[in-house]
């Protein structure tokens, strides 16, 4: 069922041509990064991997869209369970970020344009940290299409809002130190690309292999209240 779904799931999205429009956003952000030579590994990753975080995030947003309400019903009962549909769905959409995180590890290894020998430890974080963000990307645009904390109406607006409020995470605590007390409960993105400010970052490094296991744990978390709030809709 698990095979059987994940294929019906896969042909569905690429002929509504739905995914074209985010796709080759991706594709011309990462080719647009390294355009240049001489490039630092780390945060030419770390740019790589905001533009993943996007990009999953508006994916995600498309494809949970697509369904209509007596779809998702149909899919209910075939599955057995509204927790199993969610899962799934957002396994599908994990594994189709791995494509982009491939094109965007491979292709500057390929084109030789880092200012240094990329060592396994630097490719090892980048996998890392480009997973991390992807995941993060997808419960984002899953919380915004499966609960009621938003409207339809009201979704991309409540995305780029919420996008910007990550982003910016560091300056909005720096010039209004008070929004720290409601500013944590955004995901660690900042705190990881900061991470990833030099190359001499090493993958044992206990600040990071911490932050990690803090986003890994966040992404869990968050995942157990998105089904328990997706159940009550």
């Amino acid at each position: 069922m698990l095979y059987s779904f994940l294929k019906y799931e896969h042909l569905k999205f690429l002929t509504s041509y739905q995914f074209i429009a985010p796709v080759f956003t991706y594709l011309l952000w990462v080719i647009g990064i390294y355009i240049y030579r001489d490039m630092p590994v780390l945060s030419s990753y770390g740019s790589t991997a905001i533009g993943l975080f996007i990009i999953m995030t508006w994916l995600t947003i498309i494809n949970f869209g697509r369904d209509t309400l007596n779809e998702r019903h149909i899919f209910y009962i075939q599955l057995k369970s509204k927790t199993t549909y969610l899962l799934i769905k957002i396994l599908y959409l994990y594994l189709l970020s791995t494509l982009f995180i491939i094109f965007s590890l491979i292709y500057p290894l390929l084109l030789n344009v880092f200012d240094k020998t990329v060592s396994f430890n630097l490719v090892l974080i980048g996998v890392i940290v480009h997973l991390l963000l992807s995941m993060f990307g997808i419960v984002l645009g899953a919380f915004i299409t499966n609960t009621k904390i938003a409207t339809k109406s009201y979704r991309w607006l409540l995305t780029i809002f919420i996008m910007l409020m990550i982003f910016t995470k560091d300056v909005l605590i720096t010039a209004f130190p008070f929004t720290k007390w409601f500013l944590w409960v955004l995901p660690p993105i900042s705190n990881l690309l900061n991470q990833m400010n030099s190359d001499y970052l090493s993958f044992l490094n206990t600040n990071f292999l911490l932050l990690c296991l803090f986003a890994v744990i966040y992404i869990l978390i968050t995942l157990k209240l998105l089904i328990i709030l997706f159940k009550k809709t």
